[in-house]
């Protein structure tokens, strides 16, 4: 029988801190020091001062106690690290062994209208590409797709020339001529403003990273393929890779070892659980937009009737919307 060691939850999670530091990427380790700071904060409102009374039980409430303020991708991705930290603690004898397998990571429901990218989900990826692929099309694409919410479709159509890095801005035009076209025509073709952050990024991209290429009617296309203009399904494929959490993290919440899993080719990352097609990366952007702006600017913006917005695009939270309208009204 193991004998355990007394320790501290606050001396235990520094202890994996410590050891983690140098196989975690810098954004991954401050990821991973927030959702342990959560922990610790339950363990002091439960008063649980050593690892060596906690029980599977206990991991439950605290996993039931993140679930009243997370969305449930957000909840599976804090319950792999914290069972990731338990798994630590058993190596160093400080809970009872095999308690990490008694940590339940839920799983996140596919082909959910209420499925979508979160805040945190994003920045952890853009963080990673910002440090590992700065400037390159994987970084410029998906850096656009959240920062605008726009369909894969206009991110397609997108030209070289559309993309005014002095307004910071990307002009959306409707070419139904030459096959690429906006879902709503003509008369939503319209100029998309982000920040100067975003426009560097994409200056850069272009400037170093883009391959001159040119489509089948002799435009430019601002996100080109070999062959030309780069298709929609290599947008899906290049974003299911990137959401993967093992792509930007390292760590997998399905048990499985990034070097040896089957979802870890260009084709196959779309049958990882935690994959988000394209769809799920616009309604994340668009009520993260939502959240610091007025519904019909966000409409505007993203080409959404106020009604579809509502129905198919709003995830906000009362919470979320109770505070918005405060901010709004200065009340």
């Amino acid at each position: 029988m193991t004998r355990l060691q007394p320790l501290g939850p606050d001396e235990a999670i520094e202890m994996y801190l410590t050891e983690r530091e140098t196989e975690l990427s810098p954004e991954t380790h401050d990821n991973h020091r927030y959702y342990l700071w959560r922990f610790s904060e339950w363990c002091d409102r439960e008063e649980y001062d050593n690892m060596n009374d906690l029980t599977g039980r206990d991991l439950h409430g605290f996993r039931q106690d993140r679930a009243d303020d997370l969305t449930q991708s957000s909840l599976q991705t804090q319950m792999s690290a914290v069972r990731t930290f338990i798994d630590f603690c058993e190596s160093i004898d400080a809970v009872e062994p095999d308690l990490s397998e008694k940590v339940l990571v839920p799983p996140r429901p596919r082909n959910s209208r209420d499925e979508k990218l979160d805040p945190e989900q994003a920045d952890a990826i853009l963080s990673y590409l910002d440090k590992y692929h700065y400037a390159s099309r994987n970084h410029a694409l998906f850096l656009t797709l959240w920062h605008t919410g726009m369909r894969m479709g206009t991110l397609q159509s997108l030209d070289l020339g559309d993309f005014d890095c002095d307004r910071h801005a990307l002009a959306l035009v409707h070419r139904p001529d030459e096959d690429t076209t906006l879902k709503n025509g003509e008369d939503w073709e319209r100029i998309v403003a982000f920040s100067k952050d975003v426009a560097e990024v994409l200056a850069d991209y272009v400037d170093q990273k883009r391959k001159d290429r040119v489509d089948d009617y002799g435009r430019k296309p601002l996100f080109p393929s070999k062959k030309g203009r780069l298709s929609k399904s290599a947008i899906q494929q290049i974003t299911y890779k990137l959401t993967r959490p093992c792509s930007y993290s390292g760590e997998c919440p399905h048990d499985k070892q990034p070097d040896d899993s089957e979802w870890t080719g260009y084709h196959s990352a779309s049958g990882c659980p935690s994959s988000l097609s394209p769809h799920p990366v616009r309604r994340g952007a668009i009520t993260h937009l939502l959240i610091s702006g007025p519904t019909r600017a966000v409409g505007d913006r993203c080409d959404v009737s106020n009604r579809v917005l509502e129905k198919h695009y709003d995830r906000r939270n009362e919470q979320e919307k109770m505070q918005q309208r405060r901010e709004v009204l200065a009340i």
